[in-house]
């Protein structure tokens, strides 16, 4: 391969998920990885989110599930 190509290369770690190894969502004082949830309160009472890419930002996609009750 030529010197150029390897620069227009993504890292493997980027090539292989799709996004930075440092994208994470904030909730409750924790850090998430992208794919990890979280329970949330809502306007709608307390829901299972999933942290995700939108836009190559990471945000919460709240479900309809409510949270299992501990």
């Amino acid at each position: 391969a030529r010197a150029e190509d390897a620069r227009t290369m993504p890292p493997t770690d980027m090539a292989q998920t799709g996004h930075s190894a440092d994208c994470v969502c904030r909730a409750q004082g924790r850090t998430f990885a992208v794919g990890e949830s979280a329970c949330l309160r809502t306007a709608a009472g307390a829901r299972v989110a999933l942290c995700g890419m939108v836009l190559n930002n990471t945000s919460w996609q709240v479900t309809e599930r409510s949270c299992p009750e501990s």
